[in-house]
């Protein structure tokens, strides 16, 4: 758990907070407001003019006591917005450089793993300065990873990276985060990118909070709703496939629904498969009754359990068996007769679903951070044979 209470001045900038993190929280919020701020105060690279930063009970910072533990012995894993590699030196090098001198043997993540994990295996002879922007930061991740960190510090890490390459970041994270439970923060100015791994989202602007909470509760504040996306707003959902014996078929439901849904592209489900899908909010149709002669396939039933104003719309929030956020105009509602307790539909085209990505195995109960696992056991990767993982353990010696 991450704990602080901080203010940092500048001429023109008063930045304060007090919160505290635990799991995966995105930190939203406009240009300027204080986003990496919050990120550099906690790796220390940024001294607040007053207050405390405590990680998992212990005092990484505090003006009272006047203590401030140095940068390289918090235990904070950075990855900044333009990857800030050792350009002269090769990837390989750079992914070393990150880890612990004592004990490289035996770290948890093997090099090569990661190397895999991230798409850049094939990139490890090359030297920093040659490498596109997205590898460059998928590189920085890797470093950051294998520095062993107690926390995840992440500014815009997917910013410069195309869609597989974030796809393979966001997973990277997910997972990494599920097996060892350390607190990951990460800026990101994309709602997408936030939702692919939590819903628990902090709202800065203006150096202060506007909001920290779960995403539905969120789209109960206008003026937090105002700041979570100016294109639209997202439903993010759980699927899993399910047997029918009646038709001889396998099909997707939407965690609790009681109807399967179409999905343009996604592959044939097999039994119990599970993966995450995303759909944006004004995709979604209204019916006061399951329609016959349209083209929308997917109508799942529901009942409206609120309504919140967002400027010129309205935002119903539908219970499917879990939330459906449904943006309609004040028009629409008013002839629907729509109310809080109606009973609806929730009509979508299956090109309107997007998936996402197989939802990842929890972690074992029970299990302590730093463990001798690698990368490919936590993604249920296939391994690096063993000849190759002795190649790179025995280049282990910058």
């Amino acid at each position: 758990m991450l704990s602080l209470d901080v203010q940092v001045k500048r001429q023109a900038f008063d930045f304060s907070l007090c919160a505290t993190f635990d799991g995966i929280t995105a930190v939203m919020g406009p240009s300027g407001s204080g986003k990496t701020t919050l990120l550099h105060a906690i790796a220390g690279l940024v001294k607040p003019d007053r207050g405390c930063v405590q990680l998992h009970h212990h005092v990484l910072h505090d003006t009272q006591q006047r203590v401030s533990v140095p940068i390289h012995q918090r235990g904070v894993g950075l990855v900044f917005q333009d990857a800030r590699l050792l350009p002269h030196l090769t990837v390989h090098r750079n992914l070393v450089y990150g880890m612990p001198r004592q004990d490289r043997h035996e770290q948890p993540f093997e090099l090569m793993d990661v190397a895999q994990s991230l798409g850049i295996d094939h990139l490890l002879d090359q030297r920093a300065a040659t490498l596109s922007g997205g590898q460059q930061q998928r590189v920085a991740m890797g470093r950051a990873i294998l520095s062993q960190p107690r926390v995840l510090l992440l500014d815009e890490p997917c910013a410069a990276l195309d869609h597989r390459s974030r796809a393979r970041v966001l997973a990277l994270i997910q997972r990494v985060h599920q097996r060892w439970r350390i607190p990951v923060l990460m800026v990101c100015h994309h709602l997408r990118d936030a939702l692919s791994l939590t819903s628990k989202i902090l709202l800065i602007t203006e150096g202060q909070p506007v909001a920290h909470d779960d995403y539905h509760a969120l789209l109960a504040d206008a003026a937090a709703s105002a700041h979570l996306s100016t294109d639209g707003l997202l439903n993010v959902l759980p699927v899993r496939a399910k047997s029918n014996n009646a038709t001889h078929s396998t099909g997707w439901f939407v965690e609790g629904a009681s109807r399967s849904i179409s999905i343009t592209g996604m592959h044939t489900p097999t039994a119990h498969e599970q993966a995450t899908v995303m759909i944006r909010a004004d995709d979604i149709a209204l019916s006061l009754a399951p329609a016959e002669f349209v083209s929308m396939r997917n109508q799942l039933p529901g009942t409206i359990s609120s309504v919140h104003q967002r400027g010129d719309r309205l935002l119903c929030l539908v219970d499917v068996g879990c939330k459906l956020i449904v943006e309609v105009t004040d028009l629409s509602f008013g002839d629907l007769d729509l109310a809080v307790g109606k009973r609806v539909w929730c009509l979508f085209k299956s090109c309107a679903v997007e998936y996402m990505a197989s939802t990842p195995r929890a972690s074992a109960p029970g299990i302590a951070p730093h463990t001798n696992a690698s990368v490919s056991q936590v993604l249920g990767e296939t391994r690096v044979p063993r000849r190759d993982r002795q190649v790179v353990r025995s280049s282990n010696r910058y």
